[in-house]
């Protein structure tokens, strides 16, 4: 007689898979709907390139982040002229040793 196996628990469902969810049931459905409904692949390629419009927007994120130089009073932490932009690139070229201008 062979022992039992034991229980494997199920996994969770995570937000991440939720989302996943979503998003694939807001492209497979108008997309299957649109190609058993006309049966012709030119209305099914654009109803798939515009419902992966809308899945791709739905809980994006704003990726859009500042830089903190520690100095909160005018943005210009080594009382340099020029801008943050060029403080960065000159950081950037000595990091990877090369002269940018």
């Amino acid at each position: 007689m062979k022992a039992p196996l034991p229980k494997k628990a199920l996994p969770r469902v995570t937000s991440n898979m939720r989302l996943a969810l979503t998003k694939a049931g807001i492209v497979l459905f108008p997309t299957y709907l649109t190609a058993w409904m006309t049966d012709k692949m030119v209305y099914v390629v654009p109803t798939l390139a515009a419902v992966s419009f809308l899945a791709a927007a739905i809980g994006s994120q704003d990726l859009n982040r500042l830089i903190d130089d520690g100095d909160a009073e005018d943005g210009d932490a080594d009382d340099s002229e020029g801008s943050n932009f060029e403080a960065v690139g000159d950081l950037h070229a000595e990091t990877v040793d090369v002269d940018i201008d």
